[in-house]
């Protein structure tokens, strides 16, 4: 997205794009860092917008772990929902939660995540 600013234009990241990017490179900050950091971030986010961003995000786990964190973690189905609807038209496989930590976990059917730890926020 861009801002105008007395310069020229500045290109500046959704609250719905910085929330994907943030569980692209989760492995970086922790998963309870960064589901406090989307707990936050949720309150900007619109579902319209997340849709249309996630529609063009490459990353099918990333979504996965959103959608899983917004839905069974933040209960805020109304982000969710949308990120399920783009799942079902992909190919989706499951993924580990966290990719660093063990490789058992219970899945999460819905989302297709191997909950291989728990999440706590730090908020």
């Amino acid at each position: 997205m861009q801002k105008t600013t007395d310069a020229g234009y500045l290109n500046v990241s959704s609250s719905e794009l910085t929330a994907l990017d943030l569980l692209a490179y989760v492995n970086k900050i922790g998963i309870n860092r960064a589901v406090t950091v989307l707990e936050e971030l949720a309150q900007a986010m619109k579902a319209a917008v997340l849709s249309k961003t996630a529609k063009r995000y490459p990353n099918t786990p990333v979504i996965q772990r959103l959608g899983y964190i917004l839905d069974k973690t933040l209960g805020i189905e109304k982000l969710s929902d949308p990120l399920l609807k783009i799942l079902n038209e992909r190919n989706v496989s499951p993924v580990l939660l966290v990719t660093q930590k063990e490789k058992q976990g219970e899945l999460d059917k819905t989302w297709k995540i191997i909950k291989n730890i728990e999440i706590e926020s730090d908020l």
